[in-house]
């Protein structure tokens, strides 16, 4: 990336900038991999979340299992928490959920939740924003999304390019706020995709990675992470919690009980609330096109069609038909490829 050295370089003096005006508060983002209310431990996940005041979740199956989550991190801190849930968000049978968590006694949600009207329809699920207020009466939104993965970089860059548009609406939506934008965005933050979104926001976490490898005390990618206004005056701390040393768990348990991704999190010390206001025109470029295969499959043989696989428009009339967005859902679902598709 041509400037992520300058980019790095105006994130350290945001950071050490002290100023006033904002009660401290605690944000986190975290891929809670299909979290539904029977796949999880749920005091181990109790424990990470009273780490934080507002906390962003992706990979959310049911309501259930957050509003269980709600309950008993209320009975561990012995304080009210609230929480919103989005209706599920996806393309073709595969959806998930986005939701946000928050300690009362420091956050409440104030209003406009909103899940983004993506006119261009490049995002497979839409990013989730709402406003919230500090305890001082400071307000900010909080934006949570989460990049499709796909077979590879390709399919992702669409999306990542389109966070500009997407900060952009934000600005025009609500202009005399602050944006957090959180999630997992399933690229490194030195990616060019992410170019766009350089001319008004940086990530607080540029080293480090927030995927668990299979060796423990190791991190595969930084996918996770929070961007803020570059204009943004403030006395921040950002990091990764490294779930798995706190529980004493090794990295494969971690995995199969919990998540496979650390959650990031963003300490709010204070900031210039006059600071962090949009102040550029939108960006013009050039979008790559949404390459995203929506995968066709019979729910009874487990045998799934592409696009230019021969059975695949039959596949829309049958009765046992089940898509998935890609090749690599469908085969984590236990589908295979159809034997003819590899003859085109």
């Amino acid at each position: 990336m041509k400037y992520f050295d300058k980019i790095l370089l105006s994130l350290v003096i945001i950071l050490i900038s002290a100023t006033s005006a904002f009660a401290e508060v605690r944000l986190a983002s975290w891929n809670v991999k299909r979290m539904n209310s029977e796949n999880k431990n749920l005091e181990a996940m109790v424990q990470i979340a009273s780490y934080f005041d507002l906390i962003a979740l992706q990979e959310v199956m049911e309501e259930e299992s957050v509003y269980n989550l709600v309950k008993e991190i209320q009975k561990s801190t012995d304080s009210e928490w609230g929480m919103m849930v989005s209706h599920p968000i996806g393309r073709g049978t595969y959806k998930e959920m986005y939701a946000f968590i928050w300690r009362k006694s420091h956050i409440q949600y104030l209003d406009s939740a909103v899940v983004y009207l993506d006119d261009r329809d490049v995002f497979a699920r839409e990013p989730l924003s709402a406003r919230f207020e500090t305890k001082d009466k400071s307000t900010f939104i909080v934006s949570n999304v989460h990049i499709l993965y796909g077979e590879s970089k390709k399919d992702r860059e669409p999306e990542i390019i389109a966070l500009r548009r997407y900060w952009d609406w934000l600005a025009e939506t609500f202009p005399n706020e602050q944006y957090f934008l959180m999630g997992d965005f399933n690229m490194n933050p030195d990616e060019d995709s992410f170019l766009p979104l350089y001319e008004v926001a940086s990530p607080v976490i540029l080293d480090g990675a927030t995927t668990l490898s299979n060796t423990d005390g190791k991190y595969a990618n930084l996918y996770d992470n929070i961007w803020i206004p570059n204009n943004i005056d403030g006395n921040f701390k950002a990091g990764i919690l490294d779930f798995p040393q706190i529980l004493k768990w090794t990295h494969s348990y971690a995995r199969d009980v919990l998540s496979d991704h650390a959650p990031v999190y963003l300490t709010v010390y204070s900031y210039k609330e006059e600071t962090g206001l949009y102040n550029s025109n939108p960006y013009e470029f050039t979008e790559v096109p949404n390459e995203t295969l929506f995968v066709r499959a019979n729910k009874n043989s487990l045998i799934f069609h592409l696009p230019d696989c021969p059975n695949y428009d039959d596949m829309a009339t049958s009765a046992n038909l089940i898509e998935f967005d890609t090749k690599e859902q469908a085969e984590t679902a236990g589908y295979r490829m159809a034997k003819n598709c590899s003859l085109n």
